[in-house]
């Protein structure tokens, strides 16, 4: 019954553009938000303010912290692009038109770390060393690939989550790596 009034609750707020977003396992709210689960703001350094609201809120603000300090223009040197730090080919796969626009940009990264969620069955290792290095280099490694840079990575943000292993997710976004079978084990024994 909470649930469906949660849904009901999210559905039925105004859409305004700009103002909200329903990515999939929280919710973007603009100026605002709702009594449902834990929130995190995110505030661009050129005035955008994004309230998240649910789990969605414990992976993305660190994130977003990690990967451009809440700078909707910064770029890498490897071209990643915007608040969540998306390469041209991620953007144009999840949709994204304008990677300086902070709610497409935020849209696209999430959509991405939905996936990866589902490609990797929840494990948040596998699912924040994709995000860094692409989920083929996490395939071929069968695991967290040995680049300092990524495993730093994994480590600052699964710190900033309090150490959490898993989070929610939708598997029917994807079918989950084929290559699942022969990372558990390698985990287990680490």
């Amino acid at each position: 019954m909470i649930a469906w009034l949660a849904l009901l609750l999210l559905v039925t707020l105004p859409t305004v553009a700009g103002a909200q977003i329903i990515p999939g396992p929280g919710v973007i709210v603009e100026n605002g938000g709702t009594p449902l689960g834990r929130a995190g703001t995110i505030n661009c350094d050129t005035g955008c303010t994004f309230t998240l609201v649910g789990a969605v809120a414990d992976l993305v603000v660190p994130v977003i912290e990690v990967e451009s300090g809440f700078n909707p223009s910064a770029r890498s040197p490897k071209n990643a692009q915007g608040l969540m730090q998306l390469i041209p080919e991620t953007a144009e796969r999840f949709g994204v038109n304008n990677v300086w626009d902070p709610e497409q940009n935020l849209r696209g990264g999430m959509a991405y770390l939905k996936w990866l969620m589902s490609h990797f069955s929840e494990d948040l290792e596998l699912v924040l060393a994709a995000y860094n290095a692409g989920e083929g280099a996490v395939e071929r490694y069968l695991g967290v690939p040995p680049f300092a840079e990524t495993r730093n990575y994994v480590r600052k943000i699964t710190a900033a989550m309090g150490g959490r292993r898993m989070l929610p997710f939708d598997a029917t976004v994807t079918a989950p790596s084929q290559q699942l079978v022969l990372m558990r084990p390698l985990q287990a024994a680490r």
